[in-house]
């Protein structure tokens, strides 16, 4: 910022001070000719003194290098096709493949910039989309919404990125029988999110499981969670933003070995957030 002198109140002689204030001007004018292409930006060399920063190749990202005159410099390229970026970084599914957790086959994953849509939704109510968000609202208790494979399946692994339950108890679960009406039947699991613990569904009815390494997420807290459920064993994992994976809960059962739906349940009502959706299976 350009400091100017002000005159004296009632003083005759301005001579002095408009002298010192064209020098402070000169010296803190950036001149426009020094953009010289689209994207051009300005960034400081040292204290108080600004140099030209060239514009970057197409998806180069801007970062921080201290050998270089301006501090920052332009680099990599994110080079990502929207499908990879969805995988790579939405999902970060390069995390479960590296563990030897991502089934082969991939079920339904969310287009970029496109709310969740699920193949089934008990709940009753409209929903509200907001970018790659969806909201349900004022949801009735024990209401469910999933996703049907299609056929009896070994290994799930769902992912729900954004997940906000914004009150009441959530289940993410995996099922042998497709839901009709309001609530859960068949057999299968369930990882509470907002309550405790992890449950098994024996024809439609709920019990327990004591699982280790217990994580119960609170309620009004967005985050990113995966359930994994493999021949009995189920596993649930959370991340919140683009952090690293952690594995929250798991449980070694092997009552059910084939699970064929998965997907939400609503056991106290209230309203739901859900971004992103990615599914896979093994047969």
């Amino acid at each position: 910022m350009a400091t100017m002198n002000q005159p004296a109140v009632g003083a005759n002689n301005w001579y002095q001070a408009v002298t010192d204030n064209w020098t402070s001007i000169e010296q803190n004018l950036l001149d426009l000719a020094t953009f010289t292409a689209k994207g051009d930006m300005f960034a400081a060399s040292a204290a108080a003194t600004a140099m030209r920063l060239g514009v970057g190749s197409d998806e180069q990202l801007l970062t921080a290098d201290s050998t270089k005159p301006s501090g920052v410099k332009w680099a990599g390229s994110i080079g990502l096709s929207d499908a990879d970026f969805l995988s790579d970084i939405i999902y970060d599914t390069r995390y479960f493949s590296s563990a030897g957790l991502l089934p082969g086959t991939l079920y339904y994953r969310t287009p970029v910039d496109t709310p969740p849509l699920p193949d089934w939704d008990n709940t009753g109510v409209s929903t509200v989309t907001i970018g790659s968000y969806r909201r349900w609202l004022s949801v009735p208790s024990t209401q469910c919404l999933g996703w049907d494979t299609g056929a009896l399946r070994q290994r799930l692994l769902i992912i729900l990125t954004g997940f906000l339950p914004c009150s009441g108890d959530r289940l993410v679960f995996g099922t042998t029988v497709r839901t009709p009406g309001g609530d859960l039947v068949g057999n299968g699991y369930g990882a509470g999110l907002s309550g405790t613990g992890q449950y098994k569904l024996a024809n439609g009815g709920w019990g327990g499981l004591t699982a280790t390494n217990l994580y119960s997420l609170t309620n009004n807290i967005p985050y990113a969670v995966a359930v994994r459920f493999d021949n009995g064993n189920v596993r649930c994992f959370y991340r919140f933003g683009h952090a690293q994976w952690v594995e929250g809960t798991w449980f070694n059962d092997g009552t059910y070995t084939s699970l064929r739906n998965c997907g939400v349940r609503m056991y106290g009502g209230g309203s739901l957030y859900l971004g992103p959706v990615c599914i896979y299976y093994d047969t």
